[in-house]
């Protein structure tokens, strides 16, 4: 009983964490913070979502804690709004010339990571790019590595002031 009643209140105080919004000139808006984020519904390649997220005066998601990363799959789950599987990009990319893994909008060495099991694996050799999976078999709620050129939903957020 104890469990349950815990559980309850873990998801009730996690649900009221977020101010969900549809904003008239966004398509879909929560904040998180100091953060707001936005989910474009539409797919589109890495550069694209980061050409995407800076017309909009936003960047590519920073994911840089487990409470944030938490906070974010729990929006991406339970809004509904997107058809599964759903990947979303985030700003972390692979550098050629450093082979480490850094957040684009910042070119910060990335400091938290959430891979799932055996990422990143760069099977192909062209996986650069991280992509979260809110409802993936394989990766529920876990980054991959990604090939760049494949189409996912862009996370979008404020401009970092660092």
């Amino acid at each position: 009983m104890h469990s349950l009643l815990a559980i309850s209140c873990v998801f009730i105080c996690l649900a009221t964490s977020f101010a969900f919004h549809v904003k008239n000139d966004t398509p879909y808006t929560f904040k998180q913070g100091e953060k707001e984020f936005l989910l474009n519904p539409q797919k589109m390649t890495f550069s694209e979502a980061n050409d995407y997220c800076k017309s909009v005066n936003l960047e590519l998601a920073a994911i840089e804690s487990a409470a944030e990363d938490d906070k974010i799959f729990y929006a991406l789950s339970y809004l509904g709004l997107f058809p599964a599987p759903k990947a979303f990009w985030t700003a972390g990319t692979k550098l050629a010339s450093t082979n480490k893994w850094v957040w684009l909008t910042t070119n910060k060495v990335i400091g938290y990571f959430n891979w799932g099991d055996g990422e990143p694996s760069n099977k192909d050799g062209n996986e650069f790019c991280i992509a979260t999976h809110p409802d993936n078999y394989y990766s529920t709620g876990y980054w991959t590595a990604t090939d760049c050129n494949s189409l996912a939903f862009p996370i979008c957020q404020t401009v970092s002031q660092n």
